[in-house]
């Protein structure tokens, strides 16, 4: 067969055409499952709307003190009581003050001081270390060698030396 050989053109042609037919049939397949799927994923999903059962008692029955006061609180830190005695509308301010006195938020925040431990292990660095770091910090070591000394990144060591992190241990003496 030559160059310019019709039968092998149209035969190339051809083999074209049915390659691009076959990429169009198969494009054509996955559209359809895939509409397909995502139909029956919108008939599977229910969507809820929940009306916030205290906001609702608080538009009805507390008077809104000013336009700012926009959030509605629960005194006791109870979401299951919404009775208008427990509810109080709040300003943002106001609201945040009070979220740090929930009980939740202070033993979240306990769990978390008692967390540098010295036997923790999530942490590259112990308390000791970070003390023995400081105080090499301020003796002038290189960084590179305090880098590699307790494998951490600069950024780390930069951070400890600024107070960002570990701000409440001390130097070794």
């Amino acid at each position: 067969a030559t160059l310019n050989d019709p039968h092998k053109e149209n035969d190339t042609y051809l083999a074209r055409k049915r390659q691009s037919d076959d990429m169009t049939v198969l494009l054509q397949k996955l559209k359809i499952s895939i509409s397909k799927k995502f139909n029956d994923d919108l008939k599977d999903r229910t969507i809820y709307y929940q009306a916030l059962i205290h906001r609702l008692v608080a538009e009805n029955f507390i008077k809104q003190p000013s336009a700012e006061h926009v959030i509605v609180a629960h005194l006791d830190f109870d979401k299951l009581n919404n009775k208008k005695s427990n509810l109080k509308w709040m300003t943002k301010e106001e609201n945040y003050l009070h979220q740090r006195l929930s009980p939740f938020v202070i033993a979240s925040k306990s769990y978390s001081d008692g967390r540098r431990k010295e036997d923790a292990k999530s942490t590259k660095l112990s308390v000791t270390k970070v003390m023995l770091l400081k105080k090499l910090l301020n003796e002038s070591n290189p960084m590179r060698k305090l880098v590699k000394q307790f494998k951490v990144t600069a950024t780390q060591i930069l951070r400890i030396k600024r107070g960002e992190n570990w701000p409440e241990v001390e130097a070794a003496p």
